[in-house]
């Protein structure tokens, strides 16, 4: 992990990493039901648009869909602040267009109260 850009990559970075090990069984490659449900939804294997990805890089997994998952998750956290990124490098915030696949799979983690309330807690203890 490359840590000497800015504190705000460096934070979005830790929340998407944290997202692999909510999404993955401790010491397994085996997905935990929010990736199964996930997987289900969204199966993964597509393409990459800007309708169906929260960045390009979400689309890099496409066997396991385990980027898709982790970077839908470090949007939920982050989405309307400056910790939303900026992965394409173009200087502006990443965003999720409504109305969009991309736009469903942030909304995913809405019907799961405990990772709202995780999300809650990674905002807050960020400042945002």
């Amino acid at each position: 992990m490359d840590t000497s850009g800015s504190s705000v990559e460096l934070e979005r970075t830790i929340v998407h990493e944290t997202g692999h090990l909510i999404f993955l069984k401790p010491g397994t490659d085996d997905t935990t039901e929010y990736a199964d449900a996930f997987n289900e939804e969204f199966p993964p294997g597509a393409d990459y648009s800007a309708d169906a990805f929260v960045t390009e890089y979400a689309a890099s997994s496409l066997e396991d869909g385990g980027e898709d998952i982790a970077e839908s998750w470090a949007m939920f956290v982050f989405g309307d602040t400056e910790f939303a990124g900026d992965a394409d490098e173009d200087g502006d915030l990443d965003v999720v267009e409504p109305d969009t696949q991309a736009a469903q799979k942030v909304a995913f983690f809405e019907d799961y109260p405990e990772l709202v309330d995780l999300a809650d807690q990674i905002r807050q203890n960020a400042g945002v």
